[in-house]
């Protein structure tokens, strides 16, 4: 039962850490857009 555990927590993880990586491109990408709407 212990090492299903950890398996789950450790997918977990690697789930949050693919969500955080987009929302960190998408903040890039408006960043981007903002620079072009400046110059």
């Amino acid at each position: 039962m212990e090492g299903r555990r950890k398996r789950s927590s450790l997918f977990g993880n690697k789930h949050k850490e693919q969500q955080a990586g987009c929302i960190l491109n998408v903040i890039e990408d408006l960043m981007e857009q903002q620079k072009r709407l400046e110059e």
